[in-house]
Order: structure tokens, then sequence, then C-alpha cells
């Protein structure tokens, strides 16, 4: 299930689809803590204040992340020839928009199954 994961080329079965989805996920979910955590260190804010710029912030790094992240995918495989691949890069990107990481690695999980097109 979680066989491969930082091996952007590999074919992966479902299952191993959502090993590298839950292993991103939480990659993406911490990224964005930290970032956010990182960004608000000294601040003189009240809670509420602090807790909507931690999500604005975070919000912005999964967006940044996973479009990354499909965007990799896109290139190592040199998937950008393929509709279905561009389409789902497209997907990635309004999915972090509406639901940040949760819904943004679906679609890089998605492409991790494609065949490689690279020699």
């Amino acid at each position: 299930m979680f066989k491969e994961l930082m091996n952007f080329k590999f074919k992966r079965t479902k299952k191993q689809a959502i090993g590298f989805y839950i292993v991103f996920f939480i990659i993406g979910a911490l990224l964005g803590g930290i970032v956010s955590g990182l960004l608000q260190t000294g601040s003189n804010a009240d809670f509420q204040t602090q807790y909507n710029l931690g999500v604005k912030i975070g919000w912005y790094v999964a967006l940044t992340y996973c479009t990354l992240l499909s965007l990799i995918m896109l290139i190592v495989k040199k998937l950008y020839t393929s509709a279905g691949a561009i389409i789902l890069f497209l997907l990635t990107i309004i999915g972090a928009m509406l639901m940040a990481c949760l819904l943004g690695c679906v679609f890089p999980a998605i492409l991790s199954t494609f065949d490689s097109k690279a020699e």
C-alpha cells in the first residue's frame, strides 16, 4: 500500500493510490499547520484573528502544495499531452480551492495510477 511513495513515475494500483493519498494528505496538513504557526509567531492578535489568519494561510499552502504535487506528476510521467491528465490537474486546483488538501490530494492520487509516457 505504501510502496514507492516518492517515486512519481511508478504506476500505482488503486490500493497504492489510497496509501499515496493518505500519506500526502497528512504531509499537506502538517505543512499547512507548520507554515501557519511559523508565520504567526510573535503575533499579539486575539485568538479569533489568529485562527482566521491561520485558516487562510493553511488554505494557500494547501492550494500551492496540491497544485505542485499534481504538476510534478504531469511532468515526471510526461502526461502533459493527455487530455484526461490535464483535466485532473485542473480539478486539483478547483478541489484545493474548495476543500484544501482533503479534496486537492485526491486528483494527484488518481494521476499516480496513470501509465508513465516517459521513456
